[in-house]
C-alpha cells in the first residue's frame, strides 16, 4: 500500500511539473496589442502638444521594437479583432507611454 501511494504522490509531481513547464516555456501565448487606441493616445498627447515630433516619432518606433522583442512564442493580434479579452494576456509598450 505504502508503494502504491508513493508512486501516485511521485506520478501527480511530475505531471504537475511538465504541465507547469510546458506552459511556461513552450505553449503558445495569444497577446493583445491595441495599436489603434495606442495611436489615438499619441494623437491625442501630440495635439495637446505635451509630445514633440521628435517624442511622437520614438513613442511610434517603440511599437517595432515591441514586436521584435516579444519572444517567438506568443501571438500578437490587434485589440480591433479579440471578442474575449479577458481571455489573452494584453501586450504593454513599456514605460514612458
Amino acid at each position: 500500500m505504502k508503494r502504491l501511494l508513493l508512486n501516485i504522490i511521485i506520478s501527480l509531481v511530475v505531471s504537475s511539473a511538465v504541465v507547469f513547464a510546458y506552459d511556461r516555456f513552450f505553449a503558445q501565448k495569444v497577446v493583445v496589442f491595441d495599436i489603434k487606441g495606442y495611436i489615438e493616445q499619441l494623437r491625442d498627447l501630440y495635439l495637446a502638444k505635451k509630445i514633440d515630433d521628435a517624442e511622437l516619432k520614438r513613442r511610434i518606433d517603440r511599437i517595432e521594437v515591441m514586436v521584435n522583442n516579444t519572444p517567438k512564442r506568443k501571438v500578437i493580434i490587434m485589440g480591433d479583432v479579440v471578442i474575449g479579452r479577458d481571455r489573452v494576456e494584453k501586450l504593454e509598450i513599456g514605460a514612458g507611454q
